[in-house]
């Protein structure tokens, strides 16, 4: 017997962030890869550097087009406001912003629920969506159980 998931949603404003950040148009068949490798890149030049990424990462999607099966993507760490960007990465400031979120656990590719919820949401308070980020609190690599991945899911209004 399958139970069904209540995501609860939230009202919030996200605060002001400044991100190193990678943005690409892609396949949907890449954006796994995309994802991790990005990460690892930037989390490592900073390492490197001594200057930390903060936690957690996340990707904001500026557009998914189904039909395509293609999005543009941006993969983005928080660092502090001084941070410089390595090259063939950008500093983005990100302003405060009003947003919804709910929390998903499980494996990415299962996620539609979470999104169908935050969509409902939407449409019942009448309000419009900017941007979609997916906040990703646990790290793969280190949780080997899927069923406790956790991604936070925001999407940002206009």
């Amino acid at each position: 017997m399958k139970t069904e998931v209540i995501y609860e949603i939230k009202e919030i404003i996200r605060p002001h962030q400044t991100v190193i950040a990678k943005r690409a148009k892609l396949r949907f068949w890449k954006l796994s890869s995309f994802l991790m490798k990005t990460f690892v890149a930037i989390y490592t030049d900073l390492y490197n550097r001594g200057t930390p990424g903060k936690e957690p990462g996340f990707a904001i999607y500026h557009s998914i087009d189904f039909s395509k099966k293609e999005t543009d993507v941006a993969v983005a760490v928080p660092v502090e406001d001084d941070t410089d960007a390595p090259d063939g990465f950008e500093k983005i400031f990100l302003p405060a912003t009003r947003a919804i979120a709910t929390v998903y656990f499980g494996p990415y590719e299962d996620t539609q629920p979470a999104y169908a919820a935050l969509d409902k949401y939407l449409e019942k308070e009448g309000m419009e969506k900017e941007l979609v980020i997916e906040e990703y609190v646990t790290d793969p690599r280190l949780e080997k159980d899927r069923s406790k991945w956790q991604t936070t899911i925001y999407y940002t209004l206009k």
